[in-house]
């Protein structure tokens, strides 16, 4: 084993490069710039490309830039190794270098042929900006969207203020019911005492009424009657009951199926203790 390594970087052996260009010092200088100039330049390039996936962790196929740099890292070597022939004949360490830059080269080659499909299904630069600007369209049109929807929204609650009724909206999807202020009031209720979900008015409704109030609903909801009317019982906050008077319509999906329904509610001003 020493044998063979010694063997391996003998300058005994053979005669330097520098011997097939005469010694020549223009020839000899002109490999030698040469071959110094490439190297540097080869070592270069992969500290730029390992900064750059460092700096953009985001960009896909970052490792392809890697074996790239080995690549070309093993490349500059070669050349840095061509200017230490000219003196010293290590040719069997040369050929080990240029084995593994052979070996380093046909690895990313193989490695670059199925990422080339992938590479073409990128979307170019054109594409990345059309699909910017559809994306600021719908940007700038949701914000007009949710803008009405805020004038709107605002114009219902001046006029459920304007309004004596009490209102209850009732998102069926979700359960979550929106009553109004002047809903909670009829009933003796502060704003935060009632929350924003349906069991809020089924478990105030009379027990004797529970029943026919709910058929009343699902036959509106199977659209058997075009309008949800109901007077029933409602428990006040002093554990009263009073009459109230539903009226409400709601909406459906093209399916049929129930989106939503809004219902106004009056007092009936009859009054009963539980």
């Amino acid at each position: 084993m020493m044998e063979f390594l010694s063997n391996f970087f003998s300058t005994s052996q053979f005669i330097p490069h520098g011997h097939c260009y005469l010694w020549k010092p223009e020839l000899v200088w002109l490999h030698l710039v040469s071959d110094v100039l490439t190297g540097l330049a080869y070592y270069s390039i992969p500290l730029m490309l390992v900064y750059f996936v460092r700096k953009r962790r985001d960009m896909p196929f970052g490792w392809i830039f890697l074996m790239f740099g080995i690549f070309i890292v093993a490349c500059g070597t070669t050349h840095l190794m061509d200017v230490w022939t000219l003196w010293y004949p290590t040719y069997w360490l040369s050929g080990l270098l240029k084995a593994i830059t052979a070996f380093v080269s046909v690895l990313t080659a193989i490695e670059i042929v199925p990422l080339i499909p992938q590479v073409l299904a990128l979307p170019s630069p054109a594409q990345l900006e059309a699909a910017n600007c559809q994306l600021a369209k719908e940007i700038a049109e949701r914000i007009r969207t949710e803008e009405v929807l805020r004038e709107s929204e605002q114009r219902w609650q001046l006029a459920l203020r304007g309004n004596n009724d009490g209102i209850w909206d009732w998102n069926v999807k979700t359960n979550e019911v929106f009553f109004s202020l002047r809903w909670k009031e009829m009933l003796g209720y502060e704003d935060q005492d009632i929350s924003n979900h349906l069991d809020e008015w089924v478990t105030r409704v009379h027990p004797n009424d529970v029943e026919w109030v709910t058929q009343a609903v699902q036959d509106h909801f199977a659209q058997k009657k075009s309008f949800y009317v109901a007077e029933y019982r409602v428990r006040c906050k002093d554990n009263t009951y009073k009459w109230i008077l539903d009226r409400g319509q709601a909406l459906w999906d093209e399916d049929g199926k129930v989106l939503r329904m809004t219902v106004s509610k009056k007092k009936n001003y009859k009054q009963i203790l539980k």
